[in-house]
């Protein structure tokens, strides 16, 4: 089953990625790490909902697949309505990290195809 795992983190200083697609920070992480898998079939939608303080900086990191294997080639991620990664952004490096703004409230939307 091809998976993406996603982690939004607070910024303190800088996110590190390595080869073997870990990561450590200074910050702390406020949603996941999450697991979204996609069966075989239909595109398949999940959306979560997470908090967030409204005077920090955030990364959202998105891994698809785990070592070159089972990588959904077709994904889309949306916090609050915004697209903020899509296949394209993997295909130029997996893992993907990118700055992000939140509120308060957030849904997190990932479509994977």
């Amino acid at each position: 089953m091809k998976g993406l795992r996603i982690y939004i983190l607070v910024m303190l200083s800088i996110v590190f990625l390595d080869a073997s697609s870990s990561f450590a920070q200074s910050g702390s992480i406020i949603f996941g790490p999450k697991q979204y898998d996609k069966p075989k079939g239909s595109p398949i939608t999940y959306t979560d909902t997470f908090q967030a303080y409204t005077d920090s900086n955030y990364t959202v990191w998105v891994q698809s697949g785990q070592d070159g294997l089972n990588e959904v080639k077709n994904v889309s991620v949306s916090i609050n309505g915004t697209e903020v990664l899509d296949s394209s952004d993997l295909r130029k490096g997996n893992p993907s990290a990118k700055a992000i703004s939140l509120q308060p409230n957030n849904t997190i939307k990932v479509v994977l195809k």
